[in-house]
């Protein structure tokens, strides 16, 4: 059904679009993903189908400052242990707060495990190192234990990326690099290789409820499915660079995040991606859903989520255009949770493909999810901190616009929002982008349809508070204004038929100071250009708040005061071009006025107009003549004369032959009156001839005259 905010946006923009009968007044709306998912979020999120609406609580974890929360994993008792970097510890979540675990001797945590006992395995760079921590439950606040290296895995594995715990055959799984290897590790801490994949990496790992292995790989962004040592099968080979996180779906089937780079893989977040760029795989994925509402851009690459079921079928459920999907966790409701690589962004995909930006977080990188019946845990890189998330929004859930640039001064109109529930609506102006102190403060509207007491000024916003309703939707907001009438300006004008004025400055330049100011503002006297009449004038013009344009044109002859006009009493004319027939205009040198004002677009007690006359310009349309053309002696003489402009060129032909350039008896062609002399060529055939000469004025008028004559004794 059409809402009335359609209509009434639709008629705007109709009246907009019509020059006649537009207005000043703008219309700022924020409706449909994209504008509403460009605010800030607190408490509430943005969903594809363009609402706004009450989200989750994140509350920082009390962390250690690190660099990075690279892992996260949960033990049988549901305890909460982070891997972190730069200097390779582990922590476990108490409340608010994470206690130090454990050290190892490695950079960063990428990856861990627990086994059947309880015991905890990390995997770290840089070497291809595996850890190991004891009964980690019981390690006292305050007092960490320095972790046991369990195991090195052999040549040529260098790095770990991925582990996981195969609990019916009490093994251990390791995926690396840069050979493409999985390792099985048992009770005796000796690994075994598993499978040779045939990628450089093995990224991702985790074990199905049937037993299998999945593993994801790079840079082919294979989907593998392990069945027994050296066997396996592949379940999707994706267009992309690399599959970075498998998750199982509690229905059946996985969700797997694949992304693709655009740069070398050396500039993407994560510092182990340097070795894993190459061209994607020879088969196509299949092609992604609409994206959610997207994040601020990032340039690294391009992340999707694909859910990949148990029967062999694949969907595309995400895509992101600007930035990698790094981490994932299904709910067990079968919402997937992807956390990007950019401004901290979790998006939530429901079992029915809406996509909502879940989480907005301070930090940019999300690097590990984890979820129960919905999200509870995230973790980011850049720089590293843990968020317990709750799916109770808190009392105010809160979202609030981007700041609107009316580019300059504006009033504001009458405030408007849609949705669902009621809302409590604040708004606030100033004169700088950022909004600051200088601001005026937060102040309540009312109710829709009122204009805000945040004072006139070129920046707004507006701040949306939801009431305690979990069903509450904002989907979208208009509030029109009236910018302050700028006055267009003319930059250029260009009715000077010889010279390009966008060339001419009234700056003088001079790279020394007892140097001379030079001017080069010369054209040939003769440009090969006929005199049609039409003078063709051109103009530029700088209009800030785009308001429809009228423009006028005048002229008068160099000298005089009054002005004539060159349009028709009834003749609107808004382009930037005019050609203005001179014919019956009496020859002379003349200005041209242009002129422009926005009385278009505006009443006429606002209406500003700005005005430009150009050079001077010759009109001429008459012709020079040839006099007294004559022949003596074997010379052509005679007089070019034209009543008002130079002589500009003289030219002969013999017979009918080509023209040919002749030269004016004083050497140089540059008055109205020119005699020429020239010589006929030697050695004409006896007989008659015929000579034609003509000349050109600097207006391009054309004047011509032919003499016959009889050639005797070889003259």
């Amino acid at each position: 059904m059409i809402q009335r905010w359609q209509i009434l946006a639709f008629l705007l923009s109709a009246l907009a679009a019509t020059p006649a009968h537009a207005s000043g007044a703008r219309l700022w709306e924020l409706a449909g993903p994209n504008e509403l998912s460009s605010g800030t979020f607190e408490g509430t999120a943005a969903s594809s189908r363009g609402e706004i609406i009450p989200g989750c609580t994140s509350e920082p974890v009390g962390l250690d400052p690190v660099g990075a929360v690279w892992s996260a994993i949960r033990d049988a008792q549901g305890r909460t242990y982070l891997g972190t970097g730069y200097e390779g510890n582990i922590y476990r979540l108490e409340g608010t707060r994470a206690v130090l675990v454990a050290k190892t001797g490695g950079l960063l945590v990428t990856s861990m495990a627990f086994d059947n006992a309880g015991n905890l395995y990390a995997a770290t760079l840089p070497a291809a190192d595996i850890w190991k921590v004891e009964a980690p439950e019981r390690v006292a606040d305050g007092q960490p234990q320095e972790a046991q290296r369990w195991t090195t895995l052999p040549l040529p594995a260098e790095h770990i990326f991925s582990l996981a715990w195969d609990g019916a055959k009490k093994r251990l799984y390791a995926g690396t690099g840069p050979t493409g290897h999985i390792y099985a590790v048992g009770a005796d801490a000796k690994p075994a290789l598993y499978l040779d994949t045939g990628e450089q990496h093995v990224l991702s790992l985790a074990v199905s409820p049937s037993g299998a292995l999945l593993a994801g790989t790079g840079p082919g962004a294979l989907l593998l499915e392990v069945t027994a040592p050296g066997q396996y099968r592949v379940v999707a080979d994706f267009s992309q660079s690399e599959v970075r996180a498998i998750a199982p779906v509690p229905s059946g089937g996985w969700a797997v995040a694949v992304n693709h780079f655009k740069v070398p893989a050396a500039a993407a977040p994560r510092a182990v991606t340097a070795a894993q760029t190459a061209a994607p795989a020879n088969t196509a994925a299949p092609q992604a859903t609409p994206a959610a509402p997207q994040a601020k851009p990032a340039t690294q690459g391009e992340g999707r989520v694909f859910r990949c079921f148990e029967d062999g079928r694949i969907e595309a459920v995400y895509e992101d255009t600007t930035t990698l999907v790094q981490a994932l966790a299904v709910a067990a409701d079968d919402t997937i949770y992807a956390g990007l690589g950019a401004n901290g962004t979790v998006v939530a995909i429901a079992p029915d493909l809406t996509q909502t930006l879940y989480l907005d977080l301070p930090e940019r990188e999300i690097l590990a999810l984890m979820a129960d019946d919905t999200l509870v845990l995230a973790a980011t890189g850049d720089a590293g901190a843990a968020y317990r998330i709750r799916k109770s929004a808190p009392q105010k859930p809160t979202w609030i616009s981007p700041v609107l640039d009316a580019g300059t001064h504006a009033q504001w109109g009458a405030l408007a929002w849609y949705g669902q529930g009621r809302f409590t609506v604040t708004t606030r102006s100033g004169n700088s982008a950022v909004p600051n102190k200088a601001w005026s403060p937060w102040e309540r509207v009312a109710a829709p349809h009122q204009r805000p007491a945040s004072p006139a000024a070129r920046y707004f916003q507006l701040r949306v508070q939801f009431p305690n309703d979990p069903q509450a939707r904002l989907t979208s907001v208009q509030l029109p204004f009236l910018p302050r009438n700028q006055r267009p300006i003319i930059t250029e004008f260009n009715a000077d038929t010889r010279f390009d004025n966008r060339n001419i400055t009234l700056a003088r330049a001079r790279t020394k100071p007892q140097e001379a100011a030079l001017s080069r503002r010369t054209t040939p006297l003769w440009n090969d250009k006929r005199n049609t009449r039409d003078l063709p004038l051109s103009w530029k013009v700088q209009n800030p708040d785009g308001d429809a344009l009228r423009y006028e044109l005048h002229y008068r002859p160099e000298g005089e005061t009054l002005w004539r006009p060159i349009l028709k009493p009834d003749q609107v004319l808004t382009a930037l071009k005019y050609t203005w027939s001179t014919e019956g205009i009496p020859e002379g040198r003349y200005q041209i006025r242009l002129t422009v004002d926005d009385s278009l677009s505006r009443a006429p007690e606002d209406v500003l107009t700005d005005a430009r006359i150009s050079a001077p310009v010759l009109i001429d349309n008459q012709p020079p003549h040839i006099r007294d053309l004559q022949h003596r002696n074997g010379r052509i003489q005679g007089q070019a004369v034209d009543t008002f402009s130079r002589i500009a060129r003289l030219e002969y032909s013999l017979d009918g032959a080509p023209w040919v350039p002749a030269a004016c008896a004083d050497g140089i062609c540059d008055s109205p009156s020119e005699r020429f002399d020239f010589p006929l060529p030697t050695g004409l055939s006896p007989g008659p001839h015929a000579i034609a000469v003509r000349a050109f004025d600097e207006a391009g008028n054309l004047g011509a005259a032919e003499i016959h004559i009889d050639v005797s004794g070889g003259r």
